[in-house]
Order: structure tokens, then C-alpha cells, then sequence
């Protein structure tokens, strides 16, 4: 595992910053609600863009980010198809791009967002362009659509914060979830360097999704504890009670959703916290995306009906040092195919779900799951009322372990696994002749 981790920010000195930025909400100064620990994401350089010219870019998924023949196995055909995942040609380097607009926190107004999406304009011969979305924090309270070409770029990571204040009950209006920032039927667009955090406050407090443990903390052994992975669940954030969690039935809304014919897209560098249900949802139309160095901490509807996934259904989609924390799943299903999950650290499970195309690779990750999490590392949807996973899903050379015991099922670093069947692999015999599956290199 080439993937390393160093923390960013204490909840302290984080909260101290927010509280020192300027808010665009007279009746809400300030962000409360940020994690107890520290948040970790894998090492990036000290501008977390790459702002080499592209020519020297070193980050996967780069344009310098190719295909390296001298390690082509033939015994492994698919190494064809997974070169080709992600954004084609890579995710243009910073200085590629051309700012066309500015979003300031003063910008109060509840369309202020959208109008300055819509009314940009993308130079002549340029693929994309972006808006800076200026450091300090910015609310929410409709959702956002993308558009082609525009890029969303924050200031500061840690200091340009979207705070998303929606509220959605399940099937309400037809819909059973709305998401706060759309990708639909748009390509060469992105989302970089944000943070963006699901809200839920009301007059009397503020709240926190329902959960416990992570995979380095002990497993919480408070009696009566209620169970995480139900919908519907709140707690104080303050106080919270976990034996008689609150009720709200509201927050049906996912962070980031790509769909439509959406193509050539990315989201780096952001951090999702406390999405209402799945943080990132990928359609099964979505073609050549790249998700990548983004930290995604907590949900809250973790209960069944497809909720609080990170769900992939496109193709060619390539997601790299990705850190995923207290979610239900990572979920590989519906059209999904060609699909590249690389040096990536989970702590829940790799779940092709229903019914996937198959051939898609899940290559050195860290897969580590406390014990709250009940799903094997590799697992699926329940045999009653999910379709099977596809053929040649493969997974290799991924560090696992399991807090719960004989729930690892996938153990052995130097072995290939193939999916077969619901929560049951194989593993072959033979290996690659160069331990990778995933052969590309920097250029």
C-alpha cells in the first residue's frame, strides 16, 4: 500500500477558524458540528492541486498518468479497459485553468451560486474553466447544478466551507432524495479544494448523525446503545443520547451526485461530512470520472433503501486515495463496469451490491472495519432481493482486516480474489507477472 496519512486539522484549531470567518448568515454566525478528531486525508503536496505544469504533474489521475506497456500480462486482458478509467487524458492541472468568476461570501443571496454558475462565460478553445469560491463559509439552501465547462475551485480547503442546509423527506415530491451539488448531463467539470458539511440545526440545538466507532478507537460497549444503521436518526450534538436517539424524517439529502451523460468530470481535495444520505452517487450513464484525495466522514440515514452509500453504477470511473469513514457502503452495482478502486482507505465495506456489469478492479487499498460495521470486507446484497455480481470483478494486493472475527474474507495481500457469487469469492492461481493489475506510471 503506497497510500500515506498525515492528519490536517484538529477539531480545535479548526473550530477556531470558523469562528474567525466571516458568515454570509445574519442568523447563523457560526459552524458547529465538526469532527471530534482529527480528519485525515492521504499525504497531497503542500498546494493540494497539482500546480506543477502538467508535464510534471505526480498525482494518479494526472495527465502524466499513463498506461505502462512493458507490464502487460495477457493473462489479465481487462488491464486494457482499466488504463481507461478516469478523466480522459487526466484532470487538468491548476494553472490549465482560467478563472472566470469569484464567489464571495457576501454573496448572500439564495441564487447567488447558481447565477454565477449560469452567467459564466468559458473562453474560446478552453475545455474548462473556474470559479473561485472565495475562503470563509458559504450556505446552502437549494441545490446547486454544474454546468460544462465550470470548475468549482475553494480558496482554502480547510477554510472555504459549504454548508448545506436542505431538507428532503423520503418520496416527497416523487423523489426520494435531492443532493446538494448536481452533475447532470454536463462534462469537463469539477468540484476541488472544499470543504462541504450537511447541517442539521434547529432553534434549540444542534445535531450529529448516530454513530460509533472508528477502526483505531475500542468498540463502544454502552449498555442499550440504540444501532446506527437505521434511517431516521439524530442526535445533540452536545449531548448526545444514544440509547433514545432523536427522530427526523428530513434529511434525505446526498452532497454530490454525477448523473445523467456526465462524462470527463472530477471531484480532489474536498472534504463530505455528515452527508443526510449517500455523500457521492455515480449514475449508471456516467462515463470517465475521477474522485480523488477527498475525505468522506459520517452520514446519517444508514439504514436500508439505498441510503448513505458511496455508490457507483457508471463505467470507467477511477476513485484513488479516497478516505471513507462511517457510511453504509461502498456499492458497485447497477451498470457498473471497468470500474478502478485504487490506493484507497476504507473503513467500511467493498459491497458489489446488485447486479453489476462486472470486470471492475479494486487494487491496494486499506480495507479496515470496526467492529460496529457487520458486513464482511468484501461483500453484497442479500440474495432474496438483490441480483448477483457480475463475472471478473478482481480485487489484489489489499491490506484488510476485520475487528469483527471470520468476517475478513478476503485475507491474503498476494492473492487475486475474484467476486462469484453473493458474499463469496475465489481466489486464483494465477497472479500478474508484474504484482500489478493497475500497470500505469508517471510519464
Amino acid at each position: 500500500m503506497n497510500t500515506r496519512k498525515v492528519p490536517i486539522f484538529l477539531i480545535a484549531f479548526l473550530a477556531s477558524i470558523l469562528l474567525s470567518c466571516q458568515s454570509n448568515s445574519p442568523e447563523d454566525p457560526t459552524v458547529e458540528g465538526l469532527p471530534k478528531e482529527p480528519v485525515k486525508i492521504p499525504e497531497v503536496p503542500e498546494d493540494p492541486i497539482s500546480s506543477d505544469h502538467c508535464a510534471n504533474a505526480n498525482r494518479v489521475g494526472d495527465p502524466n498518468w499513463v498506461y505502462d506497456e512493458s507490464k502487460n500480462d495477457s493473462n489479465f486482458s481487462t488491464m486494457q479497459e482499466w488504463k481507461l478509467a478516469g478523466v480522459e487524458d487526466g484532470i487538468p492541472c491548476k494553472e490549465a485553468l482560467t478563472k472566470v468568476a469569484t464567489k464571495s461570501v457576501t454573496e448572500t443571496d439564495i441564487n447567488a451560486f447558481q447565477d454565477i454558475i449560469d452567467n459564466v462565460i468559458i473562453p474560446n478553445n478552453t475545455s474548462s474553466a473556474y470559479i473561485l469560491v472565495e475562503e470563509g463559509i458559504h450556505y446552502l439552501d437549494q441545490p446547486l447544478n454544474m454546468k460544462s465547462g465550470i470548475v468549482l475551485r475553494g480558496e482554502d480547503k480547510n477554510n472555504t466551507i459549504i454548508i448545506v442546509r436542505i431538507k428532503h423527506k423520503w418520496q416527497e415530491s416523487g423523489s426520494r432524495k435531492l443532493f446538494a451539488i448536481n452533475f447532470d448531463d454536463v462534462e469537463n467539470s469539477g468540484i476541488e479544494n472544499l470543504t462541504i458539511k450537511y447541517q442539521v440545526k434547529d432553534a434549540t440545538a444542534t445535531y450529529q448523525p448516530l454513530d460509533r466507532n472508528n477502526f483505531d478507537e475500542p468498540n463502544e460497549s454502552v449498555p442499550d446503545i440504540a444501532w446506527p444503521f437505521r434511517n431516521d436518526y439524530k442526535v445533540n450534538l452536545n449531548n448526545p443520547d444514544k440509547v433514545n436517539p432523536l427522530i427526523d424524517d428530513s434529511l434525505y439529502v446526498g452532497l454530490v451526485k454525477f448523473d445523467g451523460t456526465t462524462k470527463n468530470s472530477w471531484m480532489q481535495d474536498t472534504v463530505l461530512l455528515e452527508s443526510g444520505t449517500d455523500p457521492i452517487w455515480i449514475g449508471t450513464h456516467t462515463r470517465h470520472l475521477t474522485l480523488r484525495y477527498n475525505d468522506i466522514y459520517r452520514c446519517y440515514n444508514k439504514g436500508g433503501e439505498g441510503n448513505c452509500y458511496y455508490d457507483i453504477r457508471g463505467q470507467y470511473i477511477l476513485v484513488t486515495n479516497e478516505r471513507v469513514r462511517k457510511i453504509r457502503h461502498i456499492a458497485i452495482q447497477q451498470e457498473a463496469k471497468y470500474n478502478v478502486l485504487y490506493q484507497n482507505d476504507f473503513e467500511i465495506d467493498v459491497n458489489f451490491h446488485n447486479g453489476d456489469l462486472g470486470f471492475n478492479l479494486v487494487e491496494q487499498n486499506s480495507i479496515k472495519i470496526p467492529f460496529v460495521h457487520k458486513w464482511h470486507n468484501l461483500a453484497t446484497g442479500g440474495i432474496d432481493t438483490h441480483q448477483a455480481p457480475g463475472p471478473k470483478n478482481l480485487l489484489y494486493k489489499n491490506e484488510t482486516a476485520h475487528k469483527r472475527s471470520g468476517y475478513n474474507n478476503i485475507p491474503a495481500v498476494d492473492l487475486v480474489y475474484e467476486v462469484i457469487t453473493f458474499n463469496d469469492v475465489l481466489s486464483l492461481s494465477d497472479k500478474p507477472k508484474h504484482g500489478t493489475l493497475y500497470p500505469m506510471a508517471f510519464n
